[in-house]
């Protein structure tokens, strides 16, 4: 909720199998995942996301209850550890698409 008040357009997943077929369909700006999700976890998700061509360069936020090396190894630009703090998911959006742009 915090990212659409912040005027951003927020789609979500539940699973990390929806997550992929909507990035896939939809090529979102940023993808911020969690790393622990059903069905597929955020690390298949960063590597099947960064594996195709629809979607191999759009970036990638995880976030985990402990920030890992296998996230980053995984595909994700940027792994924030939980409990994230809006503000600071926020600006990590921000900067993504600022050096993507």
């Amino acid at each position: 909720m915090y990212l659409s008040y912040s005027g951003l357009h927020v789609t979500e997943a539940r699973t990390g199998r929806r997550a992929l077929e909507r990035a896939r369909a939809d090529r979102p700006d940023v993808v911020v995942t969690d790393i622990a999700m059903p069905e597929m976890d955020g690390l298949e998700l960063s590597r099947r996301l960064r594996a195709e061509e629809p979607t191999h360069d759009v970036p990638i936020i995880a976030v985990s209850g402990q920030a890992s090396d296998y996230a980053r190894q995984a595909g994700a630009d940027i792994v924030l550890e939980k409990p994230c703090d809006p503000d600071h998911l926020l600006r990590a959006i921000e900067y993504v698409l600022g050096e993507r742009n």
